[in-house]
């Protein structure tokens, strides 16, 4: 195995350097000592000569033997970013898949950001590795558009078609054009998270109106203490408004179920200017305005970094994040608790879906051996390995989540939410509605919702230049 991790990667935990594990070869050095050796013991004939010889013979036989094994071997690289963030978890998977199959694997660990740029460029030169992990909702629908992954279809029929893919949790199997491209492995959504010391007896909100009377009662802002919190300068921020939106029914890209990349989008089809959308966009700003630290500039370290020291009450995120959210010096256990039901009278999720998917390059000469690796890392004991290492939910039901509670009994929330689907639950893709080019169109959501905050713009002005200016995204991708 050969493990790439990129320079200067900070914050990840124990670090990997290159790592190559080869077979013996015969050295000079070891060549002139054998020659050496046998020239000294010319005086002795007959079976100590002939046990040098035998042993000359057998030292190249096996290093030639080795070198052939180690060519006809395959080799798959692959691209991922998890390596740089639980690296002893990711190198006990890669090895094992190693072992299993006898196939080498390449590793080139990147950042999240790194990756997600990376493999656009490298898909434009044909340069993609045999296998990439991404956030499928952001990469997916584009990269099928330009023929740059392999369809998976005929590999999911020979292993049993639909009876493979139950194993999968609801809507966790992404599909371009009927087609499935990439397999899931990881799925993460946010949650209420709260601060239990500053609940004392107060117990989670169930809904709305609880939502804002707690955020109201918890607030002091002459000590430095928030009731509620949003990142306004995150790269996700439009997630937190989607919970919001979904709580109130609406939507916020295209419709649930639309086509990845459809051929034509008018405003009209776009969601996050309607009514709906709007009104729950308003009230979440009302909430962070009133009982929240300053909206416009904070990020999302920012805002966790005000959680873990005890200014923060309640804000959404995702529960895993206490694992790299956790620092010496926290007085309180993260408290987790189910979204509040808002209007529509039933429980509401925004799901991230595509958040960690593997998908095979179309340039790839190993599809085989990708595919086996693919199957290796959705395989159950996989899934525990990737559950308990992450502490994110498994993309298969089964063993995977009991395991992950018994080590983060607070990812109950997620793992219940992320089991939804309707007409019982409320169900939204965080991603996958809207533009193919979807860190364009959260940077435009983005800028938007700043300038409705600063009042600049009513939040309906903002929404409508967000939905123009994504319809002209739509339009560009078509061309």
């Amino acid at each position: 195995m050969k493990w790439t991790m990129p320079p200067n990667t900070e914050d990840v935990g124990e670090s990997f350097s290159s790592t190559v594990w080869e077979f013996p070869q015969l050295s000079k050095n070891q060549v002139y000592f054998l020659k050496e050796k046998q020239m000294r013991s010319k005086k002795s004939k007959g079976t100590n000569t002939t046990l040098l010889f035998m042993l000359v013979i057998a030292v190249f036989y096996f290093a030639g033997f080795q070198t052939a094994k180690e060519a006809k071997a395959t080799t798959i690289k692959v691209w991922d970013w998890h390596s740089t963030e639980v690296p002893d978890t990711m190198k006990a998977i890669y090895e094992g898949f190693e072992e299993k199959h006898g196939i080498h694997v390449e590793v080139q660990a990147l950042s999240w950001d790194d990756i997600h740029s990376k493999i656009p460029i490298a898909a434009v030169a044909g340069q993609l590795p045999d296998v990439v992990q991404m956030n499928a909702n952001f990469l997916l629908s584009s990269l099928v558009a330009r023929g740059s992954l392999a369809s998976l279809d005929d590999y999911i029929q020979q292993e049993g078609g639909q009876s493979f893919l139950s194993k999968f949790k609801p809507n966790s199997v992404l599909r371009e054009d009927g087609s499935i491209y990439s397999m899931p492995i990881l799925l993460w959504k946010h949650d209420l998270l709260y601060n239990p010391n500053l609940f004392g007896a107060l117990q989670p909100p169930t809904n709305w109106n609880e939502l804002e009377q707690t955020a109201e009662a918890l607030t002091d802002k002459n000590k430095g203490i928030f009731g509620f919190a949003i990142p306004g300068a995150c790269g996700e921020t439009i997630l937190y408004f989607s919970n919001f939106v979904a709580q109130n029914g609406g939507t916020i890209g295209l419709a649930p179920g639309s086509v990845g990349v459809p051929d034509k989008v008018t405003s009209a089809d776009i969601g996050v200017n309607n009514p709906k959308a709007v009104e729950a966009i308003e009230f979440a700003l009302k909430l962070v305005q009133n009982y929240g630290p300053p909206f416009a500039g904070a990020g999302c370290k920012q805002i966790r970094d005000l959680y873990t020291a005890g200014n923060i009450a309640m804000y959404y995120e995702g529960a895993d994040a206490i694992v790299f959210m956790w620092r010496e010096g926290m007085t309180f256990e993260m408290g987790t608790a189910s979204m509040p039901i808002g209007p529509i009278g039933k429980p509401a999720a925004v799901n991230d879906y595509g958040n960690a998917q593997f998908a095979i390059s179309a340039n790839s000469p190993n599809k085989d051996a990708a595919w086996k690796f693919l199957q290796y890392v959705t395989s159950e004991k996989v899934q525990v390995q990737f559950a308990k290492g992450t502490a994110m939910v498994a993309a298969v039901t089964g063993s995977p989540d009991k395991e992950l509670l018994s080590d983060h009994p607070r990812m109950k929330p997620a793992i219940d939410s992320l089991k939804a689907k309707e007409p019982d639950w409320y169900v939204m893709d965080a991603y996958r509605n809207l533009p193919p080019q979807t860190r364009e169109a959260t940077d435009i959501f983005n800028t938007e919702i700043q300038k409705a905050a600063l009042g600049q713009k009513t939040v309906q002005a903002a929404m409508d230049d967000v939905a123009r200016q994504w319809t002209e995204l739509w339009a560009a991708w078509g061309k």
